[in-house]
Formats: C-alpha cells, sequence, structure tokens
C-alpha cells in the first residue's frame, strides 16, 4: 500500500476509534450513574464526582432526573442531584435543550415530603421567576400554612422575583409573621416606596428586637431620610434607649454623610446637624463602648457639613 493511502487509512481509524471512545465513555458515564451501588453517602459521592461533559450532558440529565423523581432514594442523594443539575447549567447552550425537562423534574419535588429537597427546588424554581414555584410560595404565606415552607422562607424566596407581589403579602401580614421573616419582609420592603410608614412604625416600636429594628432604620433611610432622621434624632435622645440601637441607627444616618455636599444641600442638613449635636453629647454621657464609637465617627463626618 502506498505511503500516502496508508496515511489516510491510519488516519481514518483514529478517527473512528475516537469516535467510538467518546460513545462508549457517553454510555458508560450515564450507565455509571444509574447503576450506582451502595449506602446514601457512596451515592452522593458517586454522583457528586460523576463528571459531566458536553457529550453526555443529555444521558446525564434524563439520569439525575430519574434518581430525583425516585421517592424511595435517600435525601442526601437527591440532595446532591439538584447539585449537580445545577452545575449542568453551566454548560450554556448545551444545557439548554435540557432545562426543560430539569424544571419539570423540580416542580415534581417543589411539595417533596422531605424539606431539602423542597427548598432546593423551589429556590432553584425561584431564581428562575417559575410561577408555579411563586404560586406555592404565595398560598403558602397567604394561608399561614407551613407545611411547604416557612413563612421566612417564602417571603426571603418570593423576593427573589421582581413581580413586586412579595412586598404586598409582606405588609398585609406583617403582624402576623414570625420573628424571621419580619427580618426578611423588611429586607424586601426597601423596594416599596410605599413601605415607609410601616418601616418607621417598627423602626421606633422597642417591643421588636434590635435586629429588626436596625433593618427597619437602613430601609427607611432610603426611602425616606427625613423621617430616618427624625425617628434616630428621637432614640438617641431617649435615655431608656438600648445602647445598640443608638449605635445602629447613627452608624446607619453616617449615609446621609457619605456626599456632602449632596448633605449640605438638602433638606435633611437640619436634621443632620441635630443628631450631631446629640451624639457630642451621648460620647460624654454613656457607658457603651460601642455607643460612643458610633457618636464620635458621626461627629467627626458631620462637622464637614
Amino acid at each position: 500500500m502506498p505511503i500516502k493511502d496508508y496515511r489516510k487509512q491510519h488516519e481514518t481509524d483514529i478517527a473512528k476509534a475516537a469516535k467510538k471512545t467518546a460513545s462508549d465513555e457517553k454510555e458508560y458515564a450515564a450507565e455509571r450513574l444509574g447503576a450506582v451501588k451502595g449506602g446514601a453517602d457512596e451515592k452522593a459521592h458517586a454522583i457528586a464526582s460523576t463528571e459531566l461533559t458536553v457529550e453526555n450532558l443529555g444521558d446525564q440529565i434524563d439520569q439525575l432526573c430519574k434518581i430525583l423523581l425516585k421517592k424511595s432514594e435517600s435525601v442526601k442523594v437527591r440532595d446532591a442531584v439538584i447539585t449537580q443539575l445545577n452545575m449542568a447549567e453551566f454548560f450554556g447552550p448545551a444545557y439548554e435543550p435540557h432545562r426543560a425537562k430539569v424544571e419539570e423534574a423540580l416542580r415534581s419535588v417543589a411539595t417533596d415530603k422531605s424539606t431539602t429537597i423542597r427548598h432546593a427546588a423551589l429556590q432553584k424554581l425561584a431564581l428562575k421567576n417559575d410561577d408555579y414555584a411563586r404560586d406555592i410560595l404565595k398560598k403558602s404565606l397567604n394561608s399561614d400554612n407551613e407545611e411547604v415552607i416557612d413563612d421566612a422562607g417564602a417571603i426571603r424566596l418570593l423576593g427573589l422575583d421582581d413581580h413586586g407581589e412579595v412586598t404586598k403579602i409582606a405588609k398585609a401580614k406583617f403582624e402576623k409573621l414570625s420573628a424571621k421573616a419580619k427580618k426578611e419582609a423588611v429586607r424586601v420592603l426597601v423596594s416599596d416606596p410605599d413601605a415607609s410608614k410601616l418601616l418607621s412604625k417598627v423602626m421606633k416600636d422597642k417591643s421588636h428586637d434590635g435586629e429588626l429594628r436596625k433593618l427597619s432604620a437602613i430601609g427607611l433611610q432610603k426611602l425616606d431620610s427625613s423621617e430616618f432622621l427624625k425617628n434616630a434624632l428621637k432614640a438617641v435622645k431617649d435615655k431608656a434607649e438600648d445602647p445598640k440601637v443608638q449605635a445602629a441607627y447613627i452608624n446607619t444616618a453616617n449615609i446621609e454623610l457619605e456626599d456632602v455636599e449632596k448633605a449640605a444641600k438638602q433638606a435633611a442638613k437640619e436634621g443632620l446637624e441635630s443628631l450631631a449635636k446629640r451624639a457630642k453629647k451621648l460620647r460624654k454621657e454613656t457607658r457603651s463602648r460601642i455607643l460612643k464609637g458610633a457618636a464620635k465617627r458621626f461627629v467627626d463626618k458631620a462637622g464637614k457639613l
């Protein structure tokens, strides 16, 4: 055989072998994933260590979805599956043909008996603004039914969406929410211009814990800085107020001073100056190191007005 023909034949054989090897690896990967043996730890480890490639992605996703939908499988294994499905999305265009299958599988386990699986599925779907997940979360909040997800989790996940529905629910049900959910509610209400009245009320209410009041102060400062400064001044004048809360309010007021030129021009300047005067007195009166430090920083910065 002429050398030229020999080389051509050799190259053809190599190409066929490479193609067959890729096909074999693809089939082997899918078979390996579908036939994982052992306990939950071994299975979860095998799933986590299974390599995803563009070539085997479709088969792997098929196998992963089957395992996820197998209710008799352990939570640890199915949670590892969801993690792998999340990784699959990084393949971009190669993942798109399989997106619908993955999302349908996630919807199927969004009300799973396992809290871990439910929450993982709902979070993934909520990030995609999925209508089905959003309906589950809204129904859970509106019915006060925490069988699927608690109120804090529902608000947090609804807050990932930009439909604005969560702010309406958060305001309407605020008093009935758990302490943890109220904090999540305050975080999402920062985006609602009509929430300033509620945030002002929470900021002034000593029956709420300090962390919730601090979050409300930060939110109110963004929505209505004048109202925030009025509340902050009242709080730092109150000798019965928690020094940590006073310090938090003063630290939040520092945001008003970030742009000195802007602060000097706005109507809030009078409030800032009044707060600075009170903070100056607090440095001498308080025994709280946290409050002394916050007051000093604010007074030093306010002196530039």
